[in-house]
């Protein structure tokens, strides 16, 4: 076991570390890991309080041993700048080189990926032996979704590995009640509680899994209800402090964070999703001493859900997004053969044990958060928790008893198929799609930003540059990296980034010849999108593109036209 275990994360790192070697900074990664730095370095955390402080902590630890040049002066001051303005000074203005930030901001989260992949083997091994362990690591091991995410600075990774450790000890605390699972599993829900908002989810999850456990074993009694109902309390507490430690236990109000007048809109958002006078909040939020930036976080993405913004989905533009979603970016996302494996488990799933139908639950949860409207439709990563629920309830497959050379021949041609288009993939795993989708070639067509094109292209863009020997193109770049720190000649075109604002577009004309370097977000969306709606008729656009076919496309995310 051992030996499987050695071997899994030789072969896990080295993919994630050679393939995150190859692409530059996704939007928001210089952001977190600047924000990761200032809290560690300065205690400071006024910078995205939407996420919690652990995974970038996490990413800026290596950090604190090299000798940077931080603009500590931008640090807490809004009005001088605001946070990817502070990340793009420390990245690529203040003398730092942003490709070691990145490379030593990302390896945490390499580690964080490590650990929910031992998680997926011992919780498998446990359940269905060593087959079964084998199986489920292997489905995590070359899952494209995953490797996507576990190379990255971002939340997302983070709050799925301590949503999986917290379910599995909370499931052997359901079998053998022990105030020593009630800790466990309550440091682990504290963990992913400091990791990313969403991990708020937990918390009904926990309580429906107690209640189809006891439901389909022991049944329930007054005694095991009252020892149960303290239990989860003391796991809350336990959550809420370790939280709380990670703001270094600052106590804060609400109230001192926001500014009544200021934010007043936003206070009576927040109110009026939770049903409450704006008075009593604002009132209640004055005297409740709490980790007050973590409730200024949640009240912002509270405020914020269901906001017009932006969004594409398989041709279409929408400012308030599609049920089907996540749906589709699940089913094109993930490699067929795991969705033929996935199917096969699920034909017998009321033949498996009580935990085997629970972990498919759960990961149907996941799903089904997102199509009642739990999360943007931005990306695959946001129910990401989901995939490794599913990997473990798909190893089930091995521990049926019909027909079982049919079936062990089956599983064994899907696995082949399965590593093949993982191997075939690399290092592109941001924008693979299977082949329902036609191929990551094809990606862009369906969605955009984090499940197809996150800015990470530019090194790639560099590279295809200098062998087709081109000189300069016009650069539609989503993303927030600098095209100048990778050598990149470039006229700036219009795009939908922070890069730069629409002044700096002035001047420029489109259509013009020369060669189009147009990432896929920035084709579907730039200039369709007025701050409140879409304008299909703006001269921002990229519409005019539809005239030409792409010769070329950089890392299945940056579209390349010759216009000449």
């Amino acid at each position: 076991m051992v030996t499987v275990l050695l071997i899994f994360c030789i072969i896990f790192s080295a993919e994630a570390i050679l393939s995150m070697k190859e692409e530059s900074p996704t939007i928001d990664e210089p952001m977190h890991l600047t924000k990761g730095y200032a809290q560690l370095r300065y205690g400071d955390f006024s910078m995205e309080p939407q996420n919690p402080p652990l995974v970038t902590m996490l990413s800026a630890l290596p950090l604190l041993f090299m000798d940077l040049n931080f603009p500590e002066e931008l640090i807490g001051a809004r009005g001088k700048a605001d946070d990817y303005e502070i990340a793009d000074q420390f990245f690529y203005y203040r003398g730092n080189d942003a490709d070691t930030l990145l490379f030593w901001g990302r390896l945490p989260v390499v580690l964080l990926g490590v650990l929910l992949g031992f998680y997926v083997f011992r919780w498998s091994y446990e359940i269905y032996g060593l087959r079964g362990s084998l199986l489920s690591l292997m489905l995590y091991s070359f899952s494209p979704v995953i490797l996507a995410n576990t190379k990255l600075i971002t939340t997302d990774v983070g709050v799925t590995c301590f949503i999986f450790i917290s379910m599995y000890y909370f499931f052997k605390y359901l079998k053998q009640p022990s105030f020593k699972g009630v800790l466990k599993t309550g440091v682990f829900v504290g963990l992913a509680l400091s990791s990313k908002v969403t991990a708020l989810f937990l918390f009904p999850v926990l309580l429906l899994t107690a209640a189809f456990y006891r439901q389909q074993t022991t049944g329930f009694n007054k005694k095991k209800m009252y020892g149960f109902v303290r239990d989860f309390a003391i796991t809350g507490f336990i959550g809420v402090f370790i939280l709380w430690s990670f703001y270094f236990f600052k106590v804060e109000t609400v109230s001192t964070l926001y500014d009544v007048g200021s934010d007043s809109a936003k206070i009576q958002k927040v109110a009026g999703r939770l049903h409450l006078s704006p008075d009593i909040l604002v009132t209640a939020a004055s005297f409740i001493p709490s980790p007050g930036t973590y409730l200024k976080g949640l009240g912002n993405v509270i405020s914020d859900a269901g906001r017009s913004q932006p969004l594409f989905f398989m041709g279409e533009r929408s400012e308030r997004g599609w049920r089907s979603y996540h749906i589709v970016a699940f089913l094109m996302k993930t490699p067929v053969p795991a969705l033929a494996l996935l199917l096969m488990s699920s034909a017998f799933f009321f033949s498996y044990s009580t935990e085997t139908k629970l972990s498919m639950m759960v990961a149907v949860f996941f799903l089904l958060q997102s199509v009642i409207g739990g999360v943007a439709d931005k990306g695959l990563r946001h129910i990401l928790p989901m995939y490794p629920f599913m990997f473990v309830f798909t190893a089930g497959v091995t521990t049926v008893k019909k027909y079982p050379k049919i079936m062990n021949a089956a599983a064994g041609l899907l696995m082949l198929w399965y590593v093949i288009s993982s191997v075939n993939a690399f290092p592109d795993y941001i924008p693979y799609y299977n082949e329902f989708a036609g191929g990551p070639g094809n990606g862009y067509k369906y969605f955009i930003d984090s499940n197809t094109d996150w800015g990470q292209d530019l090194k790639k863009l560099k590279k295809y540059m200098d062998e087709k020997k081109i000189d300069r193109v016009k650069l539609a770049y989503f993303g927030t990296a600098s095209p100048d720190y990778y050598g990149i000649n470039y006229e700036y075109l219009w795009s939908h980034n922070r890069i730069k604002k629409p002044d700096d577009f002035k001047g420029t004309t489109l259509p013009g010849k020369g060669i189009y370097a147009v990432s896929a977000t920035s084709l579907q969306l730039t200039g369709y999108w007025d701050g409140e709606k879409f304008d299909t008729n703006s001269e921002y656009s990229y519409k005019w593109l539809s005239r030409h076919e792409p010769v070329d496309i950089v890392g299945n995310s940056i579209l390349i036209y010759d216009v000449r």
